[in-house]
């Protein structure tokens, strides 16, 4: 009886694991991101993807842990690429041409950018672990970026 409380404890402070992968699809103009989530990891692949394909080249970002999260925007740009900006801590895996890491060495530099963006998104995205705050963010400054989400 102790271990069956001692396991809910756990679970209730640290976090049950789900490890089923949630796919996410991100379309602007023609263009696709495709997003994977699994635990506390986000990959994001150029194009359209039915499945994870780890051969791809792709950006993630890992943030397990007590204050971990996952923050950024994906920009599509009008030569069919597509920047992501983070806010936390991102990889590039491979050699991604057309889904690159933009980052900004100053906070000026990116509190600037973020200024001449708010309310009017259009072509960005705002991306987030947290899928609600992920769409209330979305929707209050007017992305255009269609995002799919699925189980």
């Amino acid at each position: 009886m102790k271990s069956l409380f001692f396991l809910i404890v756990i679970c209730t402070l640290v976090g049950c694991s789900n490890s089923k992968r949630i796919g996410i699809q991100y379309e602007y103009n023609g263009i696709v991101v495709t997003r994977f989530d699994k635990d506390a990891e986000s990959r994001f692949y150029y194009g359209r993807l039915n499945k994870e394909d780890s051969s791809m080249p792709y950006v993630y970002a890992k943030y397990a842990g007590f204050d971990g999260s996952m923050d950024g925007y994906l920009v599509f740009k009008n030569d069919k690429t597509v920047e992501l900006v983070p806010l936390m801590y991102f990889v590039e895996n491979g050699n991604p041409s057309k889904l690159s890491l933009k980052e900004y060495n100053n906070n000026t530099l990116l509190n600037a950018w973020q200024d001449s963006i708010k309310g009017r998104y259009d072509n960005v995205v705002r991306i987030s672990d947290n899928l609600n705050i992920e769409r209330q963010r979305n929707a209050e400054n007017y992305s255009n970026v269609n995002v799919k989400y699925s189980r």
